[in-house]
């Protein structure tokens, strides 16, 4: 539902209705501001990045990304959207502005795959 772009407060409330557990609601709704705090772009520019992420997804090496990127000379700003986005995992020495989720809940193998 939340890929349908349907509201956050409509997907929990439909979820609490069939008695999911509020543990795997947490965890599905954990990631509905991703887009929205990560670059703050403007929606010519979603457009933009949307080809990109969509080869991330595909699988294609996140240098092969960048390479293309900047081959198809696109703004910094979508480029940093996009390669942050694909970089779940920061190395050790790696500054970042982006705080971890310290709440999200931990689900059990079930509870998992009632989420997805």
């Amino acid at each position: 539902m939340l890929k349908m772009r349907v509201p956050p407060e409509a997907v929990r409330h439909k979820m609490a209705s069939e008695n999911v557990d509020e543990k795997i609601i947490n965890a599905v709704l954990s990631g509905t501001t991703k887009n929205e705090d990560d670059a703050g772009l403007s929606n010519e520019e979603e457009i933009i990045a949307a080809k990109y992420r969509r080869m991330l997804k595909m699988a294609v090496p996140l240098e092969a990304v960048k390479h293309k990127m900047a081959q198809d000379q696109v703004e910094m700003r979508i480029i940093s959207a996009v390669t942050n986005e694909a970089t779940p995992d920061k190395k050790a020495g790696n500054t970042s502005t982006k705080m971890p989720a310290l709440d999200a809940p931990t689900l059990s193998a079930e509870e998992e795959k009632t989420a997805t």
